[in-house]
């Protein structure tokens, strides 16, 4: 049985933390020796390249293969500065999905387009053209942050309003601008919103103008696990 001393030991557990962090630690052949632990540095600016790939990693005279960002772990350091607007394009290198967690980042998962719809003489209203007795429910993850883009293809301004949830209005660089429950849509305007489903049960999302409401521009929104 091979022996450690303490302090070889208690490196071993902070590098093998670290690695853990990042999505584990992967057995290697035992010809994979290289220490292999870069200085991740700090990046700066407003647009990050990362790139997840494994790389052998010694742990108190133990061959490992951890999962690394920019080759280093841990990864890099990124700075960038309240209320900026930032890029970040991630290329994944191995040979399995994979996700990053941002902590204290509020990031939308998808993005939903919708289209408010309708014909004047007809009095017809509805979204993406189905009116709300033919149309599927707009169904949501639990726990999920999603955006939603707002079209108005129509000549008449909709106030629509989402029951039960806030909307974080954006502007048209992404940054939020104000929580509304009614967003106001001007006739051809397009706008997006970020919304968090953190409510089960079922809610309306509809035109507040309660007659284009009751002729069709209503879509029930479900919240599930």
């Amino acid at each position: 049985m091979q022996h450690y001393s303490r302090r070889t030991f208690v490196k071993g557990l902070a590098m093998g933390g670290t690695a853990l962090g990042l999505g584990g630690l992967r057995a290697t052949p035992g010809y994979a020796q290289a220490e292999a632990r870069k200085d991740p540095g700090v990046l700066t600016g407003t647009a990050f390249d990362l790139r997840i790939a494994e790389m052998p990693l010694n742990i108190t005279g133990s061959a490992r293969t951890a999962l690394a960002i920019n080759g280093s772990v841990p990864g890099p350091t990124l700075r960038w500065k309240a209320g900026d607007t930032v890029t970040l394009r991630v290329a994944n290198d191995l040979d399995e999905d994979i996700s990053i967690h941002w902590h204290g980042i509020l990031l939308p998962a998808r993005t939903i387009e919708l289209h408010l719809t309708g014909h004047m003489e007809r009095f017809a209203w509805s979204f993406d053209g189905v009116k709300f007795s033919d149309a599927e429910p707009l169904r949501l993850q639990y726990g999920e942050r999603l955006r939603i883009v707002l079209v108005n293809d129509t000549m008449m301004s909709h106030p629509i309003h989402l029951h039960g949830r806030w909307s974080d209005l954006e502007n048209e660089a992404g940054e939020f601008q104000v929580g509304k429950h009614t967003r106001d849509m001007p006739p051809g305007t397009r706008r997006t919103y970020q919304v968090r489903a953190d409510a089960l049960g079922r809610r309306a999302d509809h035109c507040h103008l309660l007659f284009h409401m009751e002729s069709g521009m209503f879509r029930e929104v479900v919240v599930a696990e």
